[in-house]
C-alpha cells in the first residue's frame, strides 16, 4: 500500500478555485484595458490624420493665394474660426472631428530677405489638440 495516499479526495479545494478565478479576473481586466487604450489610440490617430489633411490643404491654399496677396500673406497672426474662407478647402468637420480654430502666422524676411515663413495651426477638440505645419515661401 502507498503511504502517500490521503484518501478518495476528488475535485479542487476552495483555495485553488479562488486562485484560478483571481488569475482569470486579472487577465480579463488586462484585456479590457488594452482594448480601451486601442480604441482611444484609433480615435486620436483618425482625428490627427484629419487635422493634418485640413492644415495641409489650407496651407496649400495660402500658397496658391500668392506671395504678395494682401490680407492672407500680410505679416502677423491671422485666424479663422468655424468658417471656411478659402472656398476650395475641405469642410472643417468630418464625422466626430471638428476644427475649433485655424491660425496662421506670417513672418517677413525670415529666414532670408526674399522669403516669408508661414506657420499654420489647426486646433481641434476644443483647442486641446494642435497640429502645426511650417513652410517657407520664396518671392517669385
Amino acid at each position: 500500500m502507498n503511504g502517500l495516499s490521503v484518501g478518495n479526495e476528488k475535485g479542487f479545494t476552495i483555495l485553488e478555485v479562488v486562485f484560478a478565478v483571481s488569475i482569470l479576473a486579472i487577465g480579463i481586466m488586462g484585456y479590457t484595458a488594452l482594448k480601451t487604450s486601442n480604441m482611444y489610440s484609433w480615435y486620436f490617430s483618425k482625428n490627427l490624420s484629419l487635422a493634418v489633411q485640413l492644415t495641409d490643404s489650407n496651407l496649400e491654399d495660402l500658397q496658391m493665394a500668392g506671395y504678395n496677396d494682401t490680407g492672407w500673406m500680410d505679416a502677423g497672426t491671422h485666424s479663422q474660426y468655424s468658417t471656411n474662407d478659402f472656398g476650395d478647402a475641405p469642410d472643417q468637420s468630418a464625422g466626430d472631428f471638428t476644427a475649433s480654430g485655424l491660425k496662421w502666422t506670417v513672418k517677413d524676411k525670415c529666414p532670408s530677405e526674399l522669403t516669408k515663413m508661414v506657420q499654420y495651426e489647426t486646433h481641434w477638440n476644443n483647442d486641446n489638440n494642435i497640429v502645426t505645419i511650417t513652410q517657407v515661401q520664396v518671392r517669385p
